[in-house]
């Protein structure tokens, strides 16, 4: 709440700065205005860079990811075919917007291209935040973990940002990827018991008490749902079953890297950093979003500062 007061407050300095004034001066102070806002937070990194005719359109968008990854322009194709693909047959929340896998070997570059394209997405108005939930499936490999996965699943639907990330779903309770195929295939998953949400937004178990506003179901809250791994579709009917790959709107695979080429996608990172005096990033496969985890378990941060080799 304190993040949209200052923004509007930086808004409406903006609207009083750029009345009056040469158009000269007008476009500088816009981009000055943008730049600060960025730099707070506030926008998505790369926003001020954002040329007025690619606002709100994905013309030109792949083109922007490829300068920062390097070798897997199939793939980079196939991701903003993914991420474009609800624009234009619409979806109607709360079903996800769409659901999506990335697979191929590590090293590859699946979770950077998905970061640099939610960033370039968000800098274009596209998303409204670049900020990606990660779920790391491996640590509910039990039943005894249903309430933890249910409170760890409905915050990071409920987080900040348009995309919610899962991964290592092979070591994952196959009850709980039956909850996860639900809210691809139905749109919705029913939970055992009845919840409640609590002030700091965490589910906890109701029990038997019947209190208003109680949770029987969670939707997707009409976010991107992406499925990472190594293995293709074939494996991923295996264990989520054949009405959840048939609900996939897409499946990117990434291609080897060929001997002597670009070894790691924080390369083209670096690099970019580089032109520009900055020190090159440190990201790990979350990108640069925030927590989505609640009670300081599981979803791991999506806020990217962790080791680069956690990258690929």
């Amino acid at each position: 709440m304190s993040s949209r007061k200052k923004l509007d407050e930086m808004l409406k300095k903006q609207n009083a700065a750029l009345r009056g004034g040469t158009a000269q001066e007008t476009l500088a102070q816009s981009r000055k205005m943008l730049e600060e806002m960025e730099a707070d937070g506030l926008l998505a990194k790369g926003t001020a860079e954002v040329g007025q005719e690619h606002l709100g359109s994905f013309e030109g968008l792949a083109a922007e990811v490829k300068k920062t990854v390097l070798g897997q322009d199939a793939f980079v194709d196939g991701v903003v075919r993914a991420m474009r693909r609800p624009f234009v047959l619409g979806t109607e929340p709360p079903a996800a917007r769409n659901v999506i896998l990335l697979c191929g070997a590590p090293g590859t570059g699946r979770h950077f291209t998905l970061t640099e394209t939610a960033r370039c997405m968000a800098a274009r108005g596209l998303l409204k935040s670049d900020r990606l939930a990660v779920m790391d499936l491996a640590l509910y490999p039990g039943s005894g973990a249903e309430k933890l996965f249910l409170q760890d699943l409905y915050a990071a639907l409920h987080a900040p940002g348009e995309i919610v990330v899962f991964e290592h779903y092979e070591s994952c309770c196959p009850g709980f990827l039956k909850t996860l195929a639900d809210l691809a295939v139905r749109g919705s998953a029913p939970l055992s018991s009845r919840y409640l949400v609590n002030k700091e937004g965490i589910l906890v178990d109701a029990g038997t008490a019947l209190a208003p506003g109680a949770v029987s179901r969670i939707t997707p809250c009409g976010k991107y749902l992406v499925f990472f791994s190594r293995k293709g579709r074939a494996a991923l009917a295996d264990r989520f079953g054949a009405p959840f790959v048939s609900a996939l709107g897409d499946v990117c695979e990434t291609a080897p890297l060929c001997p002597g080429g670009p070894r790691r996608a924080g390369g083209p990172a670096a690099q970019r950093a580089g032109r520009k005096g900055e020190n090159p990033p440190r990201a790990d496969s979350r990108g640069r979003g925030g927590r989505a985890g609640l009670c300081g378990r599981p979803v791991q941060p999506a806020a990217g500062r962790g080791g680069a080799d956690r990258l690929l």
